[in-house]
């Protein structure tokens, strides 16, 4: 097996290198932990899960935005405490989107109710709320994981809309922990990355014909190409468009490290999931410049770990296990990632890898959502 990756030290004398690599290992990853579901007990019962953090020890912490609380699980799965309320005071929320720790050891929250970010240290008995960064300017990001550039500023990332391309354009945001803008940088849109979203203009009737208004809509191509980016440790980030296997790769300053490739195989459309998709378009097809594929694109998302590998997760057939490609920070091929269907990883904001393990999401018999730990060996 072989990987296509540029350095931006080689650069300066090669445009692209090839390396040799060893075959990856191949992980597995099986759930070893659970917590929630519908037979949970009330410390375990969750309205509304918008994010999820685990710290160095293990320790998993749940936001309930629905309940406006931080709930802490210990590496076991038992509750320890919990925290918050409806509010704008000390450990008080009004709209929780995301949670994460910090090289401080603080556990961030971005409080979009009330317009702040809290540094909390849950590690205190009681747990006590340290910092309050309120952001004068645009909070965007909303449920972007927190990370960290390596100066501390907080990663972010918001979005504007260019009339110029009919489509929106992110802004990687540097925020200091004064709540300041120190840097914007605005995110060059790759080719391809909006081939499948279409707008489509309808000129409303009333029953004599008569023209009464139009309307804007904008469609997306089932299984068309789509932007993904992520955010990893250092500021670091990660960017694909679906459509092909080349994930390219960035330090803090936006400057280029390298692209990761691969040549995968295609994988095609089941019946199931052309009827599906044909269904999406149906009614519209006539005022749309494209159809449904013969195939998936071979990306399905990507996202960085904790210790800064990143995880490139790929097509597969339908109803097949998921699959990932596993890079460490270097950009070296060192697994190959194989997980139960039903658990989001890549394409879910609110999981967490750390390593060879994983928190996310996953649904019981009854559809509640209920928190899982995968093991990857």
């Amino acid at each position: 097996m072989r990987i296509v990756y540029t350095t931006l030290a080689l650069m300066l004398c090669l445009s692209s290198t090839t390396f040799a690599q060893p075959q990856p290992a191949r992980w597995t990853g099986t759930v070893d932990l659970t917590i929630g579901g519908s037979d949970a007990d009330e410390n375990a019962t969750f309205g509304r899960i918008v994010s999820l953090a685990v710290d160095r020890t293990g320790r998993i912490v749940v936001a309930d935005r629905q309940d406006n609380q931080l709930k802490i699980f210990s590496r076991d799965g038992a509750f320890v405490s919990r925290m918050g309320r409806k509010g704008a005071g000390p450990l008080e929320f009004t709209g929780i989107a995301s949670i994460g720790f910090g090289p401080d050891g603080l556990l961030w929250v971005r409080d979009e109710g009330n317009v702040r970010l809290l540094g909390i240290d849950v590690a205190a008995t009681p747990a006590k709320n340290v910092r309050t960064v309120p952001l004068p300017q645009m909070s965007g990001g909303n449920h972007v994981p927190f990370t960290f550039n390596p100066d501390g500023s907080i990663v972010d990332e918001s979005i504007l809309f260019d009339k110029s391309i009919e489509s929106f354009r992110p802004l990687k945001l540097r925020r200091t922990l004064a709540g300041t803008i120190s840097r914007t940088d605005t995110l060059v849109v790759p080719p391809g990355a909006n081939d499948n979203v279409k707008k489509v203009v309808t000129v409303q009737k009333d029953a004599n014909g008569k023209e009464i208004g139009v309307s804007e809509r904008y469609f997306s191509q089932p299984y068309g190409p789509e932007w993904h980016r992520a955010y990893g440790p250092s500021g670091v980030r990660a960017e694909v468009v679906t459509s092909r296997y080349e994930v390219k790769v960035f330090d803090d300053n936006g400057k280029f490290i390298r692209t990761l490739t691969r040549n995968v195989p295609p994988v095609a459309l089941s019946t199931r999931e052309r009827h599906v998709a044909d269904s999406l378009i149906s009614a519209i097809k006539q005022s749309l410049p494209f159809g449904v594929p013969a195939n998936k694109p071979p990306i399905v998302n990507i996202k960085f770990s904790s210790d800064g590998g990143l995880w490139v997760e790929r097509t597969v057939e339908d109803g097949h296990a998921r699959e990932a490609d596993v890079f460490d920070r270097n950009g070296r091929l060192i697994a190959i990632a194989t997980w139960p269907r039903e658990i989001e990883i890549t394409r879910d904001y609110r999981s967490v890898v750390a390593g060879t393990s994983v928190v996310a999401l996953s649904t019981d018999a009854s559809e509640i959502e209920r928190i899982v730990r995968l093991r990857f060996r």
